[in-house]
């Protein structure tokens, strides 16, 4: 069994150093593209950021939106290449930190910004992005954004302490 994650905002807080140590260990030429395991998981990631191509034309993607600045160059040519295999049949999950799509209200952030841009970059081949599903706020929250025919999710796992849901 295979596991890959993604780093949220306390991964950057030691620039991804313990991220990469623990989960993309792979990468390393000494380790014969076995990364570390945790549990009955093997880490198979070599980067921040992955793609995994699913059985009936889904994919999910996790992307690494470091601490909400900015899609280095390396991370948005990595998933407009993944795009090239995409088609209108194809439907994506989106992984990421924390929920952008709320912050981007918020803040009235315009489509530059990183959640706008990986969400280009999924529908630039006419797959289509079903679903985006965020940790960072420490309560489970679900919004359907008819219009789009979106789910959003934000799942946060509790955190620290357990926020009300209101």
């Amino acid at each position: 069994r295979k596991l890959f994650a993604i780093p949220g905002n306390h991964d950057w807080y030691d620039g991804l150093a313990a991220f990469d140590s623990l989960f993309c260990s792979s990468r390393d030429r000494l380790s014969k593209s076995k990364g570390n395991a945790i549990g009955g998981w093997q880490c198979q990631q070599h980067r921040s950021y992955w793609a995994l191509r699913l059985p009936y034309n889904w994919w999910i993607w996790g992307c690494d939106i470091q601490f909400s600045q900015y899609l280095d160059l390396a991370q948005v040519n990595y998933f407009a290449q993944i795009a090239e295999h995409m088609g209108p049949d194809d439907k994506v999950i989106l992984c990421i930190a924390e929920p952008s799509w709320l912050i981007a209200d918020l803040h009235g952030e315009d489509e530059e910004q990183n959640f706008f841009k990986i969400t280009a970059l999924a529908r630039s081949r006419g797959a289509r992005v079903c679903a985006v599903i965020a940790g960072a706020w420490h309560h489970y929250n679900r919004y359907y954004q008819p219009e789009l025919d979106v789910h959003f999710l934000t799942a946060g796992g509790g955190g620290a302490f357990l926020h009300p849901t209101h």
